[in-house]
């Protein structure tokens, strides 16, 4: 019986021209407004260039290997760009909360000890917003750091005739623990972005208009009539929870091959964004029908469903990226589904 539901679901969407158009051809037209007028501030190909930033430590362990990194990392080949200030701990996180610093490091009682004993290095990088590049060029500068350190103590021997054993022995320890940074990632074109952003802001607008017309079923008594049918409401559900999905599904795939082929968006795998879609889908279906089911009036879900999707939107990045929001705003688009599907697509792309 459910599949009756969902076939007259399809119908009456696409019979109804206002919704059809709204939310099939919206998305479409908002993308390319979006991804022309913003297309100038992320370029694929423009030139990256690293301005002057601030770094703030905190020493915790004051020892005199310490003083040592402190004094290398003021005074190295990029000192024109890099700009250390040593501060308390508090106000580190503070200046990064305030964006006053871009990158902060934590010195750890025990660095001196664990560079010594060749232990995991008690020293923490911590990144502010928007700050992947100045994070590797002060990352590289702490290898370099770490390297020369161990260098030197293995090449002291050698000049006091110690044996050669020893030297070889320590050269075959682990110096640093060691990330690799994949440089084949492509930047994000405006294109891209707004066709995720608009696609997860649309996806969520239809939930609201299908479950409105659930409600509105109600308030037409065309549930009653149903049920008369020997339908029963698990099918009826069912029924309603599929027809959201495999409309909200069509629509995507529209966006997905739309932009694919006129604004040359590149997705990513098909496998994951399938998965990143289905996962998206379901969740806001789900979390639109169990909302639904607490208002009885369908212009009052409609009104909050709208009200609410804007607000969605807004702080889950389709609108405006994140990193130009605020920590605090940040840290709550951590727990918005719409905010981690479009990280989820933005990393496919």
């Amino acid at each position: 019986m459910s599949i009756w539901v969902v076939l007259k679901d399809l119908l009456l969407f696409f019979r109804d021209k206002k919704s059809f158009f709204t939310l099939f051809f919206m998305p479409i037209i908002l993308i390319a407004i979006l991804g022309a007028a913003f297309g100038e501030n992320m370029k694929q190909e423009s030139e990256v260039s690293i301005n002057s930033f601030r770094v703030g430590v905190t020493d915790q362990d004051k020892s005199a290997t310490s003083k040592m990194f402190l004094s290398t990392l003021s005074k190295n080949e990029l000192s024109d760009i890099i700009d250390v200030r040593v501060i308390s701990k508090d106000q580190l996180e503070k200046d990064l909360n305030n964006r006053e610093i871009k990158v902060g490091i934590i010195i750890k009682p025990n660095f001196e000890k664990s560079l010594f004993n060749h232990e995991h290095v008690q020293l923490n990088i911590l990144k502010g917003p928007n700050s992947a590049l100045q994070e590797i060029v002060l990352e590289n500068v702490v290898l370099q750091f770490f390297q020369n350190y161990h260098m030197n103590r293995i090449l002291m021997p050698l000049n006091q005739g110690e044996k050669v054993e020893i030297v070889s022995h320590q050269l075959k320890k682990e110096l640093v623990n060691e990330r690799d940074i994949h440089m084949n990632n492509q930047p994000i074109t405006s294109f891209q972005y707004y066709s995720g952003g608009m696609g997860v802001l649309f996806l969520l607008m239809t939930v609201v208009f299908l479950v409105g017309s659930m409600i509105e079923e109600k308030e037409e008594e065309v549930y009653k009539r149903l049920v008369v049918s020997k339908l029963s409401n698990t099918s009826y559900i069912v029924g309603k929870l599929l027809g959201i999905v495999l409309m909200s599904m069509i629509q995507l795939a529209v966006i997905i091959l739309f932009t694919s082929f006129v604004f040359k968006v590149n997705w990513g795998e098909p496998f994951s964004v399938f998965m990143i879609g289905c996962s998206f889908i379901v969740n806001a279906a789900g979390f639109g029908v169990l909302i639904g089911s607490f208002i009885k009036r369908e212009k009052t879900f409609n009104s909050v469903g709208i009200l609410g999707t804007q607000v969605l939107a807004a702080l889950g990045g389709s609108m405006v990226p994140l990193y130009l929001f605020p920590q605090w705003l940040i840290n709550i688009s951590y727990f918005l589904p719409n905010s981690l599907a479009l990280q989820m697509f933005l990393k496919s792309m």
